[in-house]
């Protein structure tokens, strides 16, 4: 046998065929949108792409939208600071304690609520507000980061009409 450096073997494609990338297959954090009334309950659905071997840990907060052309709601007047979560679909809820919410290995979607205040009646017309809740994971292994979903609120106020009557100047 003599090595003249030519390759042995089938002949290289041409052009070679890259490797697949691997697949992955962490889960990722979803919020969705909610749009609720005055008075009612936001019940934000939050998502793992796909269920984890193992616990996924996520911070929960609240924020204010980043748009300049809406009307901002404001934290503890229009809406609670205080958050609960469900696994179970609404059975039981749970109070969430410091923003953190241990989400069991296997789950891949839970909820989130968040009461929103009803104005004295009478009030001011303030038009739809918004809000964020931010997903963000801190534990465990996800695809992405974090996840914002946005809560709009509608007024239950009428909307302000204007009327002017006929008048004769003599």
């Amino acid at each position: 046998i003599t090595d003249d450096g030519t390759p042995s073997g089938p002949p290289p494609l041409d052009p070679p065929v890259p490797p697949k990338p691997p697949v992955d297959d962490r889960p990722s954090v979803t919020v969705n949108d909610v749009t609720v009334s005055e008075g009612q309950t936001a019940i934000f659905t939050v998502q793992l792409g796909n269920a984890s071997t193992s616990e996924t840990t996520v911070t929960l907060s609240l924020g204010n939208t980043a748009v300049g052309t809406d009307n901002d709601a404001t934290l503890g007047g229009d809406l609670s600071n205080n958050l609960q979560v469900t696994f179970d679909n609404g059975t039981t809820w749970t109070p969430v304690v410091g923003g953190q919410v241990s989400v069991p290995a296997g789950t891949t979607t839970f909820y989130v609520s968040v009461a929103t205040t009803a104005d004295e009646p009478g009030k001011v017309y303030e038009g739809p507000e918004t809000f964020t809740l931010t997903a963000t994971r801190t534990g465990g292994t996800t695809s992405n980061a974090s996840a914002v979903g946005t809560a709009t609120i509608t007024d239950n106020e009428a909307t302000p009409t204007l009327s002017i009557n006929d008048i004769t100047i003599k």
